[in-house]
């Protein structure tokens, strides 16, 4: 190769000394207009084919290197990582002398379009910190974001932002997951998918997979958050327009005191004026609340100097900080980049030492969206909306913040974390009374949505055992919008029109029974709206849509063994997810109501349903080998939701209600799996009088309330084992 007019230049992660084992080999051959480079690019590109390495080549002279980085933002961000390989070394230079005056000088311009890019890739790949597989280079975070902000960087210096080294080390976590990522998979892999977690961590030395993904997660806020601070000094030294940010653009600072603080507001920051004094326990609290009040970010002078000086705060707590927490707490989604900050600034452990526990602690499955610590702070956002319907806002607030606190420790997290509550809630200052009210809170904050899912609401003693665990109308109050905003907070799939009603309803029988109300409902099916049609003595269905996304299907038909099972076989192929079913019988002739939620893209029309429903019944399909198909298949295109596999379990309880047996029954999710444990009910010679279906993520429960068939609980213990053993076989 000539070695004048011409050289081989590195660019993108290759120019950086990043390459991953599996990246492309990102090539430039620059040349000077008077060369002709069509031999030398062939005798360059081929040899690199022919050795079947990926290669991502251009040739270009210097003028076109200029006019296309002037004219694509994301060509000109690789072209700021060019590195000489071989050639004229001097051409080289020019070009790379030239690339970096050019970004100094013209950067301004590409600033809104880097925006727009930084924004677009969260909207597709989500966040890095919040996810079960997430893509190491592409997600919010990332090592894409990593490379941008090194070239805002080129404009303002890193010694400009004190927090280099922490985002700098966030980085190196990524790559190097990256790097062992590419090393397993053997592919150009950068989604850090379920299956690699385990071995990515090994190879990295980490003692598991969830200790890899609490480091990828706090990597991801960090770079995330020192993105932050770097968009808003790069904005604030070329006076671009904050609007689109969120920031308020004022671009002469002013002051204003607050609780006898004085604080200093310019570009959206809110900064403690020099002559703070720091020995106030209190003024981490004092800041955060005018900074959420005020929609403002938190200066990063003033976070570093809070952490530096401020004193931890006393075992007992001022009222003052009481009060102001529960102010913060109260403030809503405006306070969650507040908590933010306090937390990477390492500031929220000092106010709550046991925050440690689960910060930035992961999660591992698809039903939830964020990690332990940013559920709690979306939570108790959401139960903030709810402050001005409840007596006692104070506790929903901390009820809602802590509900979850004990996930960072070993146990049951509702007992755990009921145990914690309890002395956190001494030292901030809460009376005895308030504490064991919190402790009920956070101690059956499942409570509700469990018992309204997975129980018959229309069985007395179901709502007695929430009313006595409940025990008085102001708790069950808060526990209703505690359960609300833990289950909005949890994910898409944890809140919905048909669990709300379901939770209203247990809520409202609930609220009887405490004031001592006997409850107008007796456990069965009433069948004296169904008489005349059942004198007909043949099949009649019906589809009735219910408010929100679920329907009513009404089921008349002669009564026969499996008929329960076989409808939901009917409805599993036909793309209807049942949520709950009743059932009753009376002279030969059969009742089963369900409620069922229709699929993506999945009609519910009454003549089509019933008309495949005859043919199951007639014996025309094939119910278990279809539902098989469906299952395969839905397990090979599925992505795993999980990073625990279900242990799944049958349980006999003779103890909730009075006139039935209730089976729960833990099993994977997959299609059918309501008609195979029916099927194996009826196989057992007894009946099902009504059942509920939840499904978390990748795991469903399911219960059912049984009898013997002339009616009675399940009471010998031969029976029972063989229930159990059977259902437990064909989940």
């Amino acid at each position: 190769m000539p070695t004048s007019q011409v050289c081989v230049m590195a660019v993108g992660g290759y120019g950086r000394k990043q390459l991953c084992p599996q990246s492309d080999l990102d090539i430039m051959l620059l040349h000077s207009e008077k060369i002709e480079v069509t031999k030398i690019a062939e005798s360059l590109w081929y040899p690199i084919w022919d050795a079947g390495i990926s290669l991502d080549h251009s040739v270009r002279s210097l003028n076109q290197v200029v006019e296309l980085a002037q004219a694509n933002v994301q060509v000109f961000l690789g072209l700021l990582n060019a590195r000489f390989v071989v050639g004229d070394q001097n051409l080289a230079q020019v070009a790379i002398s030239t690339i970096y005056q050019i970004w100094n000088k013209t950067a301004y311009r590409h600033l809104d379009e880097l925006g727009e890019m930084f924004k677009t890739r969260q909207d597709k790949f989500g966040e890095i910190a919040f996810l079960l597989e997430p893509d190491l280079k592409e997600s919010r975070g990332g090592l894409r974001d990593v490379h941008s902000l090194e070239a805002l960087l080129l404009l303002l210096g890193s010694e400009t932002i004190p927090t280099y080294e922490s985002f700098q080390e966030a980085f190196k976590i990524l790559l190097s997951s990256r790097v062992e990522l590419h090393k397993r998979s053997g592919r150009h892999l950068d989604r850090l998918l379920l299956q690699e977690q385990d071995g990515v961590a090994k190879d990295l030395n980490f003692q598991n997979a969830d200790d890899l993904m609490l480091q990828v997660s706090k990597a991801g806020r960090a770079i995330s958050w020192f993105g932050d601070e770097l968009w808003r000094k790069t904005l604030t030294k070329y006076r671009k327009d904050f609007s689109r940010f969120s920031i308020k653009n004022t671009k002469k600072p002013y002051k204003k005191e607050f609780l006898g603080v004085l604080v200093w507001i310019q570009y959206g920051e809110a900064e403690l004026d020099d002559s703070t004094d720091f020995s106030d326990p209190c003024l981490i609290l004092k800041l955060a609340v005018f900074a959420a009040q005020n929609r403002l970010s938190l200066s990063h002078k003033s976070l570093r100097s809070l952490f530096k000086y401020s004193p931890p705060m006393p075992e007992k707590w001022p009222i003052q900080a009481k009060d102001l927490l529960v102010e913060l707490l109260g403030i809503g989604p405006d306070s969650l980049a507040i908590f933010e900050a306090l937390d990477q600034s390492e500031l929220l452990v000092r106010i709550l030492p046991e925050w440690e526990f689960v910060r930035s602690k992961p999660q591992r499955n698809a039903y939830h969206r964020f990690t332990v610590d940013r559920h709690l702070c979306e939570t108790v956002s959401r139960a903030s909306k709810a402050t001005s319907k409840v007596k006692r806002p104070d506790l929903l607030l901390f009820g809602s913040w802590l509900h979850d606190l004990g996930k960072g420790l070993p146990g049951d997290h509702s007992v755990v974390g009921a145990q914690m509550i309890q002395e956190i809630g001494t030292r901030i200052g809460f009376n005895d009374s308030d504490i064991n009210t919190l402790v009920k809170l956070v101690r059956h904050h499942l409570l509700l949505a469990d018992v309204a899912t997975r129980r018959d609401l229309d069985d007395p003693a179901t709502v007695e055992k929430v009313a006595e665990l409940v025990e008085d109308s102001e708790t069950l109050q808060l526990l209703n919008f505690l359960t609300e905003a833990d289950a909005i907070a949890t994910g898409p799939s944890a809140w919905g029109p048909w669990k709300a009603r379901l939770v209203d309803e247990l809520v409202y029988k609930t609220q009887k029974v405490i004031e001592g109300h006997s409850l107008d409902t007796s456990f069965g099916l009433d069948l004296d709206p169904y008489l005349e049609q059942m004198s007909k003595r043949e099949v009649f269905l019906n589809c009735v849509k219910n408010v929100g996304d679920t329907i009513t299907v009404i089921v008349i038909a002669p009564d026969r063994t499996g008929l329960l099972a076989k409808v939901a076989g009917t409805f599993a192929l036909q793309g209807l997810n049942v949520h709950s079913a009743n059932a009753a019988a009376k002279e030969g002739m059969a009742v089963e109501i369900f409620e069922v939620e229709p699929s993506q893209g999945i009609s519910c029309e009454t003549a089509t349903l019933k008309e495949f429903l005859l043919e199951v019944l007639r014996g025309e399909v094939a119910l278990d080998a279809r539902l098989e198909q469906i299952a395969v298949a839905h397990s090979n295109w599925r992505r795993p939701q999980s990073a625990l596999s279900v242990e799944e379990k049958v349980e006999l309880d003779n103890i909730s209600s009075e006139v039935a047996t209730i089976v729960e029954v833990r099993a994977q999710d997959r299609p059918g799996t309501l008609y195979r444990i029916t099927s194996a009910l009826s196989n057992c010679q007894v009946d099902v009088k009504s059942a509920k279906v939840s499904t978390l993520g990748n795991e469903v429960i399911d219960s059912f309330y049984i009898t013997e068939i002339e009616n009675g609980k399940i009471l010998d213990p031969n029976k029972q084992a063989l229930i159990k053993s059977v259902v437990l076989s064909c989940i």
